[in-house]
């Protein structure tokens, strides 16, 4: 494994990180930060998609706390864009997604949200409902130390006729995003590089509806997809 990339006080400095004093009796296992060229060394094939998007830096922590041990991942994009757009694409099942913060999905062993430029996953083993609110009372530690501005929805998505569907959008702008987020479409931009996509599927009584808004960087290549996707 590659060595982690670590930022020291400066790194603590940009990062919601948990100490002791937020989990009474517990432990904190480890703490690392990676750059981009370290990130294969922790998730191997999952780094590509991170990069895709734009990725600055990530910190992995260990926790035990309650006799439970968590998986804390916290990974600093680019952008907003870059963070809702690699939490859109990683959802999946999700029980919960109004509560705590805007762009959150919560399941039994792991809580995924997009707050501003951060992407952050807390995951725990046992699933069970203890684990689930301890995972919970961890990610509300963490947001409680950020200050990011919330990812701005398009204004396309803001119209009260989509407000209920809203949890679902994805949004992609590139091949790996494309095949995480929406398969489907991946044939229609084959040949292109330089586009985004928002993406909201809705369900009706004789399928799905897709609601999406492309832009691409140049007219040329606006041009020629507008001919072949016809």
């Amino acid at each position: 494994m590659l060595e982690p990339f670590i930022l020291f006080a400066q790194g603590e400095k940009d990062f919601p990180i948990l100490n002791t004093n937020d989990i009474p009796n517990g432990k904190i296992l480890r703490s690392s930060f990676y750059d981009g060229s370290a990130l294969w060394g922790l998730i191997d094939g999952g780094a590509d998609i991170y990069l895709e998007y734009g990725f600055d830096k990530l910190l992995f922590q260990e926790v035990e706390w309650q006799n439970i041990k968590f998986r804390v991942e916290i990974y600093k994009m680019l952008s907003e864009k870059s963070a809702f757009g690699i939490f859109s694409v990683s959802r999946f099942k999700c029980s919960q997604e109004d509560t705590l913060t805007k762009f959150i999905c919560i399941t039994q062993y792991q809580v995924q949200a997009a707050v501003g430029r951060f992407y952050i996953s807390i995951s725990n083993e046992r699933g069970d409902l203890a684990s689930k609110n301890s995972m919970l009372n961890l990610f509300t530690k963490v947001l409680s130390k950020t200050n990011e501005t919330i990812f701005n929805l398009p204004d396309l998505f803001k119209k009260e006729l989509f407000s209920h569907d809203q949890s679902k959008i994805k949004f992609m702008n590139g091949t790996l995003g494309m095949q995480n987020g929406f398969p489907n479409w991946l044939e229609l931009f084959e040949g292109f590089s330089d586009y985004t996509i928002y993406i909201l599927p809705i369900e009706t009584e004789n399928g799905y509806i897709n609601i999406s808004q492309i832009d691409f960087t140049n007219e040329k290549d606006l041009q020629k997809f507008r001919n072949t996707a016809v």
